[in-house]
C-alpha cells in the first residue's frame, strides 16, 4: 500500500467516496482486485503507487464515461457513515 494511502489513514476494507466530474460512487479501499466480489467498486495502490479506482471484472471507464488521467477526488465517509 502506498505512502500517501497509509498517511490518508486508508485501510483494506475501508469505505471511500470517489467524486468523479458529477458522479460519486462508494467504493471498497483493497489491496487487490478480489478483496471485493465482481462488478464491486475498489480504490488501490497499483505498481505505481498511484491511487486507481476500478470495477472488480467489470469496465469502470465505461461505466461512469471518464478515461485515464480523469481527476477525482477521494475521502473518507464521516465516522458512523457506511
Amino acid at each position: 500500500m502506498g505512502t500517501l494511502a497509509k498517511e490518508a489513514g486508508l485501510v483494506p476494507g475501508a469505505k471511500v467516496f470517489v467524486t468523479i466530474g458529477d458522479q460519486q460512487i462508494s467504493a471498497t479501499f483493497a489491496v487487490t482486485y478480489d478483496d471485493v466480489p465482481k462488478g464491486e467498486w475498489l480504490a488501490l495502490v497499483n505498481a505505481e503507487q498511484v491511487i486507481e479506482i476500478a470495477r472488480n471484472l467489470a469496465n469502470a471507464a465505461h461505466t461512469i464515461g471518464a478515461g485515464a488521467q480523469v481527476r477525482l477526488e477521494l475521502r473518507q465517509p464521516p465516522t458512523g457513515v457506511k
